[in-house]
């Protein structure tokens, strides 16, 4: 911390902001390296529940890309692994000779023609034999059952056609649900790796929105050192901090999505994602909150504490609206539910813009009564920029809601756009125009006290 100290004291000559600048950038730089693992393309059953009797459950989603669609580095056919399933029981018992549990991995576009009331098998047969329907999709489809207490075999199976595909248990037996358990692992890698399908070209997208946070970081810092002797306001101080998280977020997702590809891990470990996305719902709590940081930055304690509560409340009901917007695409996440937590971080969001903005437009009327007419034209460009914020915000909105779960091939590229892009594209579009209203000038600088 004492290097940093000296550091923001040769680039930031206004003292006032030392200590805020090292514990926030200190903050950020130990939750980016407490996180050693990315989530993948790998779902494990630590201890699960199995379906109730005469049951099939969808768990997860995958995206492959096949060998002949495959984009980046071909190293192998896609290949989904079956790896040391098994059952027990929650009372550690031996389980009854009836428990028939089956796990399967299936295009989910071919859900309906290749699953029946058929799949359990002949209920004349001597064993259990869980089998597909015939169809021409079934050569990419794979059930595995599940043995009792020992780990059965592992199997590995091509998979030779792209798509989102879903695991799916299955409960062909009596086996209670609330007793038996299953453990052991499910794993797809692609052709170039273990990163998901539809997220492999999200790495672009971060890295572009890396290199050009950086960019516009470069140009700010030598703008704001180049008006050093005047010292610089608290807008410029939040501007920066907002566009370095910009850019850790955009590296922590860079770093997520190597990782992912590289190695295999459980969708249940601690990820570099949760990282990215905590940085991601301080960023757009920082950015809403940059419109009534402006006016409150001489209020009283009162002000500052509903400025605070303001803040707090919004980065709550932000942070269930990224995260269901993240994991919609894996998880079983209903689509009342996503629209439960993005309309709560809506409602919230244009409540505080709304507060921020009748105090822009106090702020304005003062500065014209005060003959301050640069400062009123600084108010009023900065409050048009918060509604052209509230019409892209809802644009991204619609557009993410309308992309939806398990689309085929031809979609990812607009997912990654729609999911990724437009929102990264949105934020950085206002931190710079914000900081081209508030760039350091010699008008600006007779404004400061």
């Amino acid at each position: 911390q004492a290097l940093l100290v000296q550091a923001i004291e040769h680039w930031w000559p206004n003292k006032r902001h030392h200590r805020q600048m090292v514990r926030a950038t200190f903050i950020l730089v130990i939750a980016a390296c407490v996180a050693p693992t990315a989530r993948t393309e790998s779902y494990v059953f630590d201890l699960e529940a199995v379906p109730a009797p005469s049951i099939l459950e969808g768990r997860y989603t995958f995206y492959v890309h096949s060998v002949a669609d495959a984009p980046g580095g071909i190293q192998s056919q896609a290949q989904v692994t079956f790896s040391d399933l098994r059952l027990v029981r929650q009372d550690g018992k031996a389980l009854p000779v009836e428990a028939a549990i089956a796990v399967g991995v299936l295009p989910a576009r071919d859900f309906n023609n290749l699953v029946d009331y058929t799949l359990c098998g002949p209920p004349t047969a001597a064993s259990f034999d869980p089998q597909f329907k015939d169809h021409a999709s079934k050569e990419n489809a794979y059930l595995h059952r599940v043995p009792a207490l020992a780990p059965g075999d592992d199997k590995v199976y091509t998979l030779g056609q792209s798509g989102p595909y879903m695991l799916i248990v299955m409960n062909c037996g009596t086996a209670a649900n609330n007793e038996t358990l299953i453990s052991g692992s499910v794993q797809i890698k692609n052709p170039y790796g273990f990163l998901a399908g539809n997220d492999y070209f999200k790495v672009r997208v971060h890295v572009s929105a890396a290199a050009a946070y950086t960019v516009v970081l470069v140009a700010w810092v030598a703008k704001l050192r180049g008006s050093r002797d005047s010292g610089p306001h608290n807008i410029h101080f939040h501007l920066t901090l907002l566009a370095i998280a910009g850019l850790l977020g955009c590296l922590l997702f860079v770093a997520h999505f190597t990782l992912a590809n590289a190695v295999a891990f459980s969708q249940n470990s601690p990820t570099l994602l949760v990282v990215a996305e905590t940085i991601a719902v301080m960023k757009i709590t920082y950015l809403v909150m940059m419109f009534r940081v402006l006016t409150a930055d001489g209020g009283s304690c009162a002000e500052k504490a509903k400025t605070v509560a303001a803040a707090l409340l919004l980065m709550f009901v932000s942070a269930p609206a990224i995260c269901m917007r993240s994991f919609r695409y894996k998880l079983s996440i209903t689509e009342s539910e996503f629209l439960a937590a993005v309309t709560a971080f809506a409602v919230v969001g244009l409540t505080v813009l709304g507060w921020a903005a009748c105090s822009l437009a106090g702020e304005r009327r003062l500065c014209r009564e005060r003959g301050e007419d640069h400062m009123a034209t600084l108010f009023t460009n900065t409050g048009f920029l918060g509604m052209l914020g509230v019409f892209s915000s809802f644009a991204v909105l619609l557009a993410q809601y309308r992309d939806m779960p398990g689309q085929a091939l031809a979609a990812w590229l607009h997912h990654a756009l729609v999911e990724d892009a437009a929102p990264e594209a949105a934020v950085f579009a206002q931190l710079l125009v914000m900081m081209y209203i508030w760039r350091p000038s010699d008008k600006f600088q007779a404004f400061l006290p």
